[in-house]
Formats: structure tokens, sequence, C-alpha cells
């Protein structure tokens, strides 16, 4: 319908509503025609106009939905004359259905450029306006007297769009210069750190020195240390920040003490960095600054070349989060296994049991128990069998898992578990939030969609989330639909079901792939998920490399193999193409004399045969079960771990051929 004829339909409307009432009901029929204006907003020019539609039928949920996302395009942009009417239809709504809490922020800022004192606004919940804004609204009205909610909210904001919205407010009221100097400096840094300009940030660092009482706050600190690391004079300042840490208590001693530690980390004195972690660590006000600490501390120990696995042994008893150090045991796992200091890899097993989290006990059971049934370690065939048992009752769906449930039963049982769709949704969201997402997703508007999930991902329900997965994958977007239910599959709590496991393992190009992978005698699954892996199907990705299409191959590597096979000049976004060249380059690493198995030849794909060829030195004679556990380049060591799970899922979900034969092909010695 045409939006000029919208003020005579909505009479029309409501006439009709007496006549079909018992039918439909005129309740029903209402919020129909709201939903309708609010769901066009989104597919029509003029959408604000729709939305303001929307928001004066004041039927539930869509005038609330309405309001907040006209109220987000208002602050997005120099706020228009209807503003007051924004104010007056918030009023309205509130009053009839009480207050929001996703919209108490938007509600605040709506008062605040209303000029409504948001502490007193009938906008805003009684006792909620924050100190702040009824701060900025006394200043602006001439008589702001206490200053110190201006700082308290500095120390504590990082968000680059509220910082944004202040200053325009600031700037639209005329009032910058009304407010106190260290407040509109600090501002303005802050600013400045958000968009990385930190050399220009140092001549506000400057001015801020000279306003003492601006280093009791914590951010000050936090906003300062990248800042001080292009400062000319960073030596003095850093002197100065620790002469001064006898004065402090509390948070903001441990602020100074943590930041001062991260520029010498920066700097590479990583013993002055130690010092100030360990005396930060007595500061830590909270249970997270701890373990922030507590990881740095130990990241600067292994940078002082000291033994990391029995650091993390030593101190496991005393983080709060433990999946917080899995990267720092996985570190130290690989190092550990690289240079063969299995009785360190014994003795941090034997730490984590009880402060370690699943995935880093799994992960170093397996290897102490790969470790002794290569000999490595003096363990029993009890102590092995142990291990194994352990990690595959876990049925986590790692690969850990699926080893581990083939070496102790010799079937993989994990994926057979799963349910065919269907989980219960557990997760705490907002379901106001939810119905538009899923109103949205149902009407195929991939544009709105993806505004909705990029604002409001982690409040959306696990059924809107996972339908908009399906919505991309229909449209030709594989990628993003593997990110979607990738960071949906992370959430605690959810367990994916074999639909995920398709969403998430695409079959795209089958043909193509089967045809040069039959050709260059190559693994199918195993290719299949390198290129999931690599591109995610989306074969015009270029990386910030420069790697481009499916394959993700270098320009000058795709030259070479052009050049052999006689495709000079090909595109390689052409998905044939790309495949092509992907698997041939494959097969030559799979031939060169240095590679002998698919977990040394993805490694060359990925971490460059150079490098292969150094590992193959410095683990001569292991295992490829142990060789792909002591990778030193982490994004090396994870590439090869998902291509073998990966081989699995697709061999599961779209061969007949059995997963153990694919993973025996891959990592032979399981079978022996």
């Amino acid at each position: 319908m045409n939006r000029k004829y919208l003020p005579f339909f909505l009479p029309l409307m409501a006439g009709l509503s007496f006549i079909i009432l018992p039918l439909y009901g005129q309740e029903e029929l209402v919020r129909s025609a709201a939903e309708e204006f609010y769901f066009r907003s989104f597919e029509e020019s003029g959408g604000e106009e729709l939305l303001l539609i929307s928001a004066e039928e004041m039927v539930y949920p869509w005038s609330g939905l309405a309001l907040m996302e006209l109220s987000h395009s208002y602050l997005e942009r120099p706020v228009p004359p209807s503003l007051g009417k924004i104010y007056r239809l918030w009023k309205k709504y509130v009053g009839r259905y009480g207050y929001d809490d996703y919209s108490e922020g938007i509600r605040e800022k709506v008062s605040l450029l209303s000029d409504h004192d948001p502490e007193r606004s009938p906008l805003v919940k009684p006792g909620t306006g924050k100190a702040f804004y009824t701060s900025l609204y006394h200043y602006a009205q001439g008589d702001g007297e206490d200053p110190s909610p201006l700082y308290e909210y500095l120390d504590e904001v990082t968000d680059g769009e509220e910082l944004s919205f202040v200053l325009y407010y600031l700037g639209s009221r005329g009032i910058m210069a009304d407010l106190p100097r260290p407040f509109t400096e600090w501002l303005t840094l802050k600013l400045l750190v958000q968009e990385g300009e930190y050399r220009l940030a140092a001549d506000r660092a400057a001015e801020l020195e000279t306003y003492p009482f601006l280093g009791e706050y914590a951010g000050y600190y936090r906003d300062l240390w990248h800042v001080v690391l292009t400062h000319r004079d960073r030596e003095r300042i850093l002197e100065d920040w620790y002469g001064r840490r006898d004065s402090l208590r509390g948070e903001a001693r441990w602020s100074l003490l943590f930041h001062s530690a991260l520029c010498r980390r920066s700097m590479q004195h990583y013993y002055t960095s130690g010092t100030l972690l360990t005396e930060a660590l007595d500061w830590a006000v909270s249970s997270s600054d701890y373990d922030r600490t507590l990881w740095y501390w130990l990241d600067v120990l292994d940078k002082r070349g000291e033994n990391l696995a029995a650091a993390l042994g030593e101190k496991a008893f005393l983080w709060h989060d433990s999946v917080f150090f899995d990267d720092l045991v996985d570190r130290a796992a690989s190092d550990s296994v690289y240079m063969g200091r299995w009785r360190d890899l014994l003795s941090l097993e034997e730490a984590l049991g009880q402060w370690g989290s699943g995935e880093s006990r799994d992960r170093l059971g397996w290897i102490v128990a790969m470790g002794g049934r290569e000999g490595f370690l003096s363990l029993s065939e009890e102590d092995i069998s142990s291990r194994l048992e352990k990690i595959a009752e876990r049925n986590l769906g790692s690969l850990y898992t699926l080893m581990a449930q083939y070496q102790t039963g010799g079937k993989i049982r994990y994926y057979h578990s799963l349910d065919e769709a269907g989980y219960r949704e557990v997760s705490r969201y907002e379901p106001l939030l939810s119905v538009v997402f899923t109103g949205l997703v149902a009407r195929d508007n991939i544009q709105g969609a993806r505004l909705w999930y990029e604002r409001y991902a982690s409040r959306l329900s696990w059924d809107s989330r996972r339908k908009y997965a399906y919505l991309l994958r229909r449209n030709g977007d594989s990628l993003g639909s593997i990110r979607v239910i990738g960071s949906l599959s992370r959430s605690t709590g959810y367990l994916s079901s074999r639909e995920d496991l398709n969403l998430l393992y695409p079959l795209e190009y089958a043909g193509s792939l089967e045809y040069w992978c039959r050709e260059y005698d190559l693994s199918l699954p195993f290719f299949q998920a390198l290129v999931k892996t690599e591109s995610g199907y989306d074969k015009d990705i270029v990386s910030y490399a420069g790697a481009v299409g499916l394959s993700q191959l270098m320009p000058a590597t795709a030259e070479e193999r052009m050049e052999l096979m006689g495709l000079q000049g090909a595109s390689l976004t052409e998905p044939d193409i790309n495949i092509a060249l992907g698997t041939g380059y494959m097969r030559w690493l799979y031939d060169r004399e240095y590679i002998g198995s698919s977990v040394q030849a993805a490694a060359a794909y990925n971490g460059g045969p150079g490098s292969v060829r150094k590992w193959n030195r410095a683990m001569a004679g292991y295992p490829m079960i142990l060789y792909m556990e002591g990778i030193p380049f982490t994004q090396t060591r994870d590439y090869v771990k998902s291509l073998v799970q990966g081989a699995l899922v697709y061999c599961f979900l779209y061969e007949d051929i059995p997963q153990e034969r694919i993973l025996t092909d891959l990592l032979p010695e399981l079978a022996e």
C-alpha cells in the first residue's frame, strides 16, 4: 500500500473492525495492522514515517519497538524537531505499559535532548536516572555545581558511540566552555584513543598531568597507557606513575600498576613488567581483574624464557575462571611437546586436575596418554586407558572426544548421539527483541535482520538466531550462516543438533570438489573441511594478507600453479579454477620429500613448507597424533586439528564411508 493512503486507511480499518469483530476481534486486527506498519518501515523508503505510525497506534509490543528504533535513528544524527513528539509518545507508552529495561538508556538520552532532567523524567524509572546525565542537564541549565559525576562517568565509559553522543549533546547545547576543563580534556583524549590517534592524544595527556586528582581514577590509566607508549617522555611518565602508587588504594592502585606493567611489556621490559604485575595482584579488586593480571604475569614469565608449564601448575589454584587461561595451557602444552619436556606435561596435568577447564584437561590427558603409549612417558596400560575413558565419556564433541571414543571402543559415538533437530531453550533473552528479529527473518528481510542481529545478538533467543542462519544459507551467504551458528553453538548451555552441523559444514561446489580430489588422489572430506575453514565457501573472499577465493591461495602461489596447468590469466574467484589450483597445490605439498602425511601437508598449506621442514627436524620420530600437538604456531596447530575434525563431520553428513576409516587414514597411528 502506498504511504499516502495510510491516513485514509487507518479510520477505515477502525470502522471495519466493528463489522468483523465477531470473527477476529478488534484487538487482533489493530495488532496485525501495527505489525504490518512496523515491518514495512524496514522495507520501504521513508521508514521513519511508518515507524511513527506504528508507535502512535500504541499496540504492544510494536509501539515500544518502533519508538526504540525511531530513537536510535534520531540519536545517530542531528535531532529533528519531532523529538518532542517522540518524548510524548514514550511518556504515553511508559504510562500504559511500564518500563522496558532494553530501552532504559534510550529514554534517558531522549529526556536529556528534550531538556528534561533524566532523574525526574517520567520516561526513566524512578531512582535509575544516571547521575552523569542529570549532571549534564544541570550544567545545560546553568546551575551545575558538583562535577564528581562527570569524572565518575569518564572513569568507567569505554563505548565510542556513547562518547560521541555526549560530544554531540555538549556541542548542540553550547555548554562545552561551562564544564570543568579536566573533564573536557579527558573526554577529548578518550575520543582520540577510541580512534587510535595516540600521538594526537599525547598532547592531551600532557594537559591532564596538570590535574593530579584525575590519577585517583582507575580509568585514567586505562585510557592513557596506549598514549604513554607513543609519548616522547614515556620513561618520565612511567616513573611519575610508579612514584604516586603509595598514595592510591584499591582499584586505582591496581590500574596504575597493571597498565604500567602493560607499557613495560610492550617495551619488552619483561622483568620490570613482572615485578609490577606481582604487586598489582595484591590490589586487584574484582576476580576478572585478578585473572587478567595473573594471565599477563604468566605470559611475561614465558617471554622471559621461564618454564610456563611449571608456572601454570603452581598458580592454577589462584585463578577464578579456568577458561580464561586455556590459551596459556595450550601454549605450554605445545612447547612441552615440541621440546620433549614430557615430565612437565605430566606435572601440569596433575595440577590442572582440579583447577583446569574441561577442554584443557582433555587435551593434556590425551597428550599424556599418547606420550605413554609411544614410550615418552612411563605409564601403565591401565593409566593410559583411564585417561582415554574419561575423555570419551565427557562427550563434548571435541576432537579429543572423537579420538578417545575410537581408542576405547573402536567407534565414534558423539555425532550419532545428536538429536535430529530441536533443543530446550534455556538462554536468557528479551522476548520483545526476539519478536521483531523473528519477524524480520520470516519476511526474508536480510538487511533488517542483519542490523538487528549486529545490535542485539547476545540478547536474542537461540531459536531466532538459528532461523537467521537458515535465512542466510538460503540466500547464498554460507560464510555468514557459519558465523551465526558457530557463535550460537559456543553459547553456554547450548547443545548442537544434526541440523546445526549441516549449517556449520555446508556442502557447496560438490561436483567440482569431488572431481579434483579424485584427480589428485586427495581425501574429499579433508579438502571439503579445508575449504570450509579457509573461506566458509565464500568464493569472493580476500584475506587481509591477500589470499583469494575458496582455497585461499596467495596470488604468487596461484600463478605458479596456473602456469603448470596452462590456466594463465584465469580468475581466482571462479570456483572451479580455485578448487583446481587448491587441490593441485595440496597434491604438490603431499609429494614433497619432507612431507609424508595429511597433518604435515595441512601444516605446510597454512604455515608454509619452510616451517614444516624446521618442525620435522625438531620432532623427528613423532607420530602425527603428537606432531600436530607440538606445532609451534597456534594458528597452524588449530588449523590442522580443525581440518581433521571437519573431515569427520563431512564424512558423517555426506559420505557412506565410516568416520573411523577417515580418522585412521589421516592419523594412521590410531589404528595400530
